[in-house]
């Protein structure tokens, strides 16, 4: 399954593939993203260091349709 996630600003679109998916107490759908799927979308969607358009929004929608909320996976840790 991939949850397609969009920058209107910038008129772009990436498919990002979820780690797990479930639904909230509210219903609503949450997708976990892994932090590499994070970078990737980051770029794909904006690329420029110095813009504030939000890179990466908290919201996607998979092919049928249906809303995700995004939560994005912990980065890699620093030892």
């Amino acid at each position: 399954m991939t949850i397609k996630v969009k920058n209107d600003l910038h008129g772009t679109e990436v498919a990002v593939m979820p780690l797990e998916t479930y639904a909230l107490e509210s219903d609503q759908m949450c997708a976990v993203i892994p932090f590499t799927e994070y970078e990737r979308a980051r770029e794909a969607l904006c690329g420029m260091s110095d813009c504030r358009c939000g890179k990466v929004p908290d919201i996607g929608f998979d092919d049928n349709g249906t809303r995700y909320v995004l939560k994005f996976s912990d980065g890699p840790t620093v030892r």
